[in-house]
């Protein structure tokens, strides 16, 4: 048999040894498993999408990749506000969450279980009496069709109530009313009032989800499908009223502020047309001049404002020059200035990549413990760093810091602490100077810009001189005549504009709709989430399975014991000649010595005339003397003539169990105290018996006498089988001296007691004193109908103790 055949074997023969154990721990788990999934609460989860239609944001055509960076921003500002006590107190004051009712299931007096009731047999009507917020947990227990008890806070004093009657506090006033009845059935519900831990548990139980650019899902868990599904659409609702709300105030805002500006701007506009109606009436002037002043104003009207442009290009580009770090935000005023957006965006992107592994380098400076870098040569200092450290723990665990290896992995530490450490100021320090690069390029292009647009300035500035000096060579009257219709032409088309944008905003708020729409609403669940039941068992069933092979293997390697003949065969290699099982089962104790006489058969040389068979064991009360006995007796009732010898002359039994005399034996008869056939005794017709006699001072010395040996030489001629019942081969060394006499040397093992230590014992035993035939008999087999050992009655082997 090939050796992993054998340990499947063994392993397979260990578990049917301790099925039963197995069974008991694999069970026990699985029901308490089973017990705890029933008593757990479950919850519910349901779900609604949300769209939130975001507007294009102004960087988008300015800044590579700015959409998906302000999408993905405002989707974040969106969770949190979803999940912000704003909204969420208002959804705990448009649905009544205060209360929340369960069914309990009760065992003996124990709750089992409490089963969540989205609407109980009775209504519940609470009136509070001042502002301070209480909680608390009410049972109720009908009696009859009109009354019920009432137990409050769990206290064991209950109170008898009527159905309608109020139950009165300093801060509350409650009355239950009975739907329809509910005898026999428990009921507990609680009252919270505290609308801030009522928001932060509906906050807890809330995710959102970001599921594309602008796809939210919001999902709720609760004990209650319908509560569960009432909250989710209800934050959806609630949200979508902020939105719109938001979007309404800011259009009313607007019109306010535009409303302002109309009523002032009016007023100037009326002012303006009355002068220059006045000074119309007053001067009749008309002339080419006056055409011509009007160009000459319109020409400075619009140098003026490109002054003002330059010079708001100029104040941006003097900002930016002069901070210290650029962001994205910059790029809108050097895009407006006239730079080359295509190189200044590849110099930012390029700053925003070092800056980026710069925070890297100074967190991974910070903690050494993880790897939050992508540079390989850092990864592995850091990690020859963790293994030193690692191994410099696990010898702080068992030596101090004196010894000579942990003095070494210090100084490795300090070396390799040097080196990153090293490594790192040497990157940050080139990043920054990187950086610092990249930024003076960029300043040094944007401080060109500002000088062109300073000389762009300068020259604006010589032109609006030029022109004011022209519109000073005019008359005088015709100069006031055109001022004031260009005062009242730019009033005029300022306050057109403001009445379109008012129009517009009116326009707006007429349709104003919130941006964000309810794409799926919440379902009611149907199925529970969690706890998943079935899943939790079956993991109970396994882990109880793994524990129960387990601790059957650990009974095994403590129990080191010989339980059965597989067991026994698989340990050794010594044949099997016999199984004796207790005497108790007498037909099946009878046959198994029939067995073993016939085996003895096979093994015993033919040719001798007598033969010799010793029967031994490893330690006492292995019941070798029993087993002796019966030998001795089967082979006699073959008509042969057997002498059974009690050569265990420390401590003899054999006289006992045939209920013989002791007084005399072989060790008289090898004294000279007595002759051989005085000694020897009848026991039937083919059996003789020969006592041990009295305990002899020296029992080797009389075994290794010259006497024993022409006794023995006497007993062959005499006995056509000698069996010889000697003290145990693991204790003293009278049965060994023996074998030199033995034809068969048979060990006794006893199921449930021989260790299996004994088994090695004897192998070596065997291999140094050459014993050529030698067979294990094993004693005290308790019966089994499922074993492969038999007699032809349907008896088998597994455990069991047996007569001494």
């Amino acid at each position: 048999m090939q050796t992993s055949e054998l340990n499947l074997q063994e392993v397979w023969y260990t578990l049917v040894r301790y099925k039963w154990t197995i069974f008991f721990i694999t069970t026990l788990f699985t029901a308490a498993v089973a017990f705890y999934a029933y008593i757990l609460t479950p919850l519910y989860s349901t779900s609604a999408l949300v769209a939130i239609d975001e507007k294009k944001p102004l960087l988008e055509n300015l800044l590579p990749g700015a959409e998906t960076l302000q999408a993905s921003s405002n989707l974040d500002t969106n969770i949190r506000i979803l999940k912000s006590r704003k909204i969420i107190s208002k959804v705990v004051e448009n649905i009544d969450i205060t209360k929340h009712f369960y069914k309990l299931v009760v065992f003996h007096g124990f709750v089992l279980k409490k089963i969540a009731v989205y609407r109980p047999p009775f209504a519940v009507k609470i009136k509070t009496l001042d502002d301070t917020p209480f909680h608390h947990t009410f049972t109720i227990d009908q009696i009859n069709a009109g009354r019920y008890l009432l137990s409050v806070d769990g206290k064991e004093h209950t109170q008898e109530m009527k159905f309608g009657a109020e139950y009165k506090t300093k801060h509350f006033i409650i009355a239950i009313f009975k739907r329809h009845d509910f005898t026999g059935e428990k009921y507990q519900f609680t009252v919270n009032t505290d609308k801030l831990s009522l928001t932060q548990d509906i906050i807890n139980n809330l995710t959102i989800r970001k599921l594309s650019d602008n796809l939210l899902q919001i999902s709720y868990q609760d004990p209650i499908p319908q509560r569960t599904k009432k909250i989710v659409d209800e934050i959806a609702h609630i949200y979508i009223q902020y939105n719109l709300e938001n979007k309404t105030l800011e259009n009313k805002k607007t019109l306010e502020f535009l409303d302002q500006r109309l009523k002032f701007i009016r007023q100037t506009l009326k002012n303006y047309g009355n002068k220059l109606k006045k000074f119309q009436e007053e001067n009749s002037l008309v002339g080419s001049s006056e055409d011509s002043s009007t160009l000459f104003i319109e020409k400075l009207n619009a140098a003026q404002e490109k002054e003002k442009n330059i010079e708001v290009t100029t104040e941006a580009l003097m900002k930016i020059i002069n901070k210290p770090k650029l962001d994205n935000a910059d790029i809108v005023a050097i895009s407006a200035a006239g730079l080359d957006m295509q190189q200044i965006s590849a110099w930012m992107e390029e700053i925003r990549v070092k800056r980026a592994r710069m925070e890297q380098l100074q967190k991974q400076a910070q903690d050494w413990s993880v790897s939050i870098t992508n540079d390989s040569e850092l990864n592995t200092l850091l990690q020859i760093y963790r293994d030193k450290k690692s191994a410099q723990e696990k010898l702080l665990e068992d030596f101090t810091h004196e010894h000579p290896r942990v003095k070494q992995l210090s100084k490795d530490l300090s070396k390799i602490t040097y080196l990153i450490q090293k490594y790192l100021n040497k990157n940050i320090g080139e990043l920054r100077e990187s950086i610092s690069f990249l930024t003076a390029q960029i300043k040094k292009a944007i401080s060109s810009t500002y000088e062109n647009t300073k000389f762009q300035k300068e020259l604006v500035k010589e032109e609006i001189d030029k022109s004011k000096k022209i519109l000073k060579s005019l008359p005088g009257v015709t100069m006031q005549l055109v001022d004031l219709k260009r005062n009242f032409t730019l009033t005029e088309k300022i306050y057109t504009f403001l009445l379109q944008k008012r129009m517009e905003i009116e326009i707006s708020k007429a349709s104003t709709v919130a941006n964000t729409k309810i794409i799926d609403k919440a379902l009611v669940p149907t199925h529970p989430f969690k706890p998943n039941k079935k899943f939790m068992v079956a993991v109970g069933f396994l882990v109880g399975l793994i524990l129960g092979i387990a601790l059957a293997f650990l009974q095994a390697l403590l129990n080191a014991k010989i339980h059965n003949a597989e067991e026994l065969e698989h340990l050794t290699d010594v044949p099997l000649y016999g199984v004796i099982p207790l005497q108790k089962e007498k037909r099946a104790y009878q046959e198994s010595f029939m067995s073993l006489g016939t085996n003895l058969q096979f093994v015993i040389p033919a040719h001798k005339n007598c033969k010799i068979i010793m029967i031994s064991s490893s330690v006492p009360k292995e019941g070798k003397t029993t087993i002796a006995k019966g030998t001795a007796h089967t082979l006699s009732q073959l008509y042969k003539k057997v002498l059974v010898m009690d050569m265990d002359l420390r401590k003899p039994r054999l006289f006992q169990e045939f209920h013989r005399s002791n007084v005399k034996g072989i060790s008289n008869y090898l004294s000279g105290e007595y002759q051989l056939n005085e000694v020897i005794q009848d026991i039937s017709e083919t059996l003789d018996f020969l006592p041990a006699g009295p305990v002899p001072p020296n029992p080797p010395a009389l075994i290794l006498s010259q006497k024993f040996q022409e006794t023995m030489e006497i007993l062959t001629e005499k006995y056509e089988y000698i069996i010889i019942d000697t003290s145990p081969i693991g204790l003293v060394s009278d049965a060994t001296l023996l074998l030199k006499y033995v034809d068969v040397f048979l060990l006794v093992v006893r199921a449930n007691y021989t260790e299996t230590g004994m088994l090695k014992k004897f192998e070596k035993l065997k291999e140094e004193k050459g014993i050529e035939s030698a067979g294990i008999i094993l004693n005290a087999a308790q019966l089994s109908h499922k074993s492969a050992y038999g007699y032809g009655y349907g008896y088998g082997y597994g455990y069991g103790e047996g007569k001494k």
